[in-house]
């Protein structure tokens, strides 16, 4: 009797952990509270159209945010004097994760003339 007392209470224990873990997942997060609108508010704060490509680059440095240069595109000129940034694991519900992508086009002077904000939908 003893021995199903015990197996019945480490099963219920087993049971509430799952429904804890699935509950966690099933409900959204953000990551770093970081949302496209949190980021295009905080880019129109600190950044400004015509400003160097050294300023931005500071500025995604100091606010942590992974970035890369691309200066010529092998594959199509859209993407030549292109700064991408990138806020991995910005959202997660349950299996589901988004990055939010920030790309930054400059002119033949380095300066800033444009930046786009997206967020990235990823699978598990």
């Amino acid at each position: 009797m003893k021995k199903i007392l015990l197996i019945a209470a480490v099963l219920v224990v087993l049971a509430a952990l799952v429904l804890a873990c699935f509950y966690k997942r099933s409900n959204p997060t953000v990551g770093q509270s970081q949302t496209v609108a949190n980021v295009e508010r905080d880019l129109r704060e600190h950044l400004a159209i015509g400003m160097p490509k050294e300023q931005v680059e500071s500025y995604l440095d100091r606010a942590h945010i992974q970035h890369s240069y691309v200066a010529v595109s092998p594959s199509t000129s859209n993407y030549d004097r292109t700064e991408y940034a990138l806020i991995p694991n910005s959202m997660q519900t349950g299996a589901f994760r988004s990055d939010i992508q920030i790309s930054f086009k400059f002119d033949e002077q380095n300066r800033l003339t444009s930046y786009s904000v997206r967020e990235i939908y990823k699978g598990p």
